[in-house]
């Protein structure tokens, strides 16, 4: 998959706006706005729009596209199913001791109460 990188980038040389780089670049508003907010749904990308944009940021190609093989992606995705799955631990866990400690305070009242009813009986 190829990556768009054009959001860090614009950050990076802290370039205000989509409209902005279009005019420094001389390229087409809907074009930055297509790389800027749709970088997933753009199908190509023409040389001449690349060197624009390289030219007016100072940077080079590789920091604007970026190649990501699948097996990167299936590793980040599985790395974000353990970190959903390691929050919901830690929420369990976190639930768990505040259940743990409510069950020891009851054993505290439960052995108040015995020797309440054992001081009573005596």
């Amino acid at each position: 998959m190829i990556k768009i990188k054009l959001q860090d980038m614009m950050w990076q040389k802290r370039v205000k706006s989509v409209s902005d780089l279009a005019r420094h670049a001389g390229v087409s508003r809907q074009t930055i706005d297509a790389l800027y907010n749709r970088p997933n749904q753009v199908k190509g990308i023409q040389f001449e729009t690349l060197d624009r944009l390289c030219r007016a940021m100072g940077c080079q190609v590789e920091e604007l596209i970026e190649y990501v093989s699948d097996d990167v992606l299936e590793q980040k995705s599985q790395i974000d199913v353990v970190r959903e799955d390691d929050a919901d631990y830690g929420i369990f866990e976190k639930r768990a001791d505040e259940l743990a400690t409510d069950l020891e305070d009851c054993d505290d009242l439960f052995e108040r109460l015995d020797h309440i009813r054992r001081q009573r009986d005596a």
